[in-house]
């Protein structure tokens, strides 16, 4: 058995697969949480946009013009080959692509708490701010600090099919949280290859980042428990905000 580290590369490939049933749910809370919104017309931009999980949503709202951009190349031609009409582009969502102010942008499945450069989170607000006009809806999720401090390190979970074995397992550090992808990966040996990719991720409390929201021109409408659907409480794991461009 080979022991090798990649990067995202197995998790690219069998990232729909392993998190369908979140993307069931979460779309379903993003829907309920826009259905008193008067949405504008104009583009709609998912940044972070991955394999395009989140463009369910927006052609969900009936969106025509819809931009993704993702810094994975893997997951951005997953997701052209799943979207034909939809415009994708590799790069970094904290550099402004200059695009045509839309309506409605959303960044979710936690794509923000992969910024783990402190400055980095008010440089994507104030990129998204420029990419919406007035009034324009910024939609996103992310994970509490309790859920990295309290869960992440006591988390395991075990995926088992007759092509791979998944295990997964977290830690928190310094304000960091891993999650390490233990990957045992069928050959056409019929023995199993393992790769282990190590994911990080940062977040902040709640002020911090309405702060920030509200210095890039944000208001804060709404955040809801994205498991619940209901308010937040303390030990929340992860959260949907609403808000508007003012």
């Amino acid at each position: 058995m080979d022991n090798k580290k990649k990067d995202y590369s197995i998790f690219n490939t069998y990232y729909d697969e392993i998190n369908i049933d979140f993307w069931n749910d979460y779309i379903k809370k993003c829907l309920k949480i826009l259905s008193n919104t008067k949405l504008i017309n104009g583009f709609a931009y998912d940044f972070g946009c991955g394999t395009g999980s989140g463009l369910e949503l927006i052609k969900a709202l009936g969106y025509k013009n819809i931009k993704g951009i993702d810094l994975s190349n893997d997951m951005i031609e997953i997701a052209k080959s799943k979207y034909n009409n939809i415009d994708f582009v590799v790069g970094d969502m904290l550099v402004d692509p200059k695009w045509e102010p839309g309506s409605l942008a959303i960044c979710n499945f936690d794509a923000i708490n992969y910024l783990i450069g402190e400055d980095e989170w008010p440089i994507f607000f104030s990129t998204v701010s420029n990419s919406l006009k007035k009034n324009g809806i910024f939609l996103f999720d992310v994970l509490t600090v309790n859920d990295h401090k309290n869960n992440w390190p006591n988390y395991t979970r075990v995926i088992e099919n007759e092509n791979y074995v998944l295990i997964n397992h977290g830690d928190y550090k310094n304000n960091i949280a891993y999650m390490y992808y233990t990957w045992f990966i069928k050959n056409i040996n019929n023995l199993y290859d393992k790769y282990i990719e190590i994911h990080r991720q940062r977040t902040y409390p709640i002020d911090k980042i309405n702060e920030w929201l509200n210095y890039n021109d944000f208001k804060v409408i709404d955040i809801i428990d994205a498991d619940t659907g209901l308010e937040l409480k303390e030990k929340t794991n992860r959260l949907i905000y609403k808000c508007i461009k003012k």
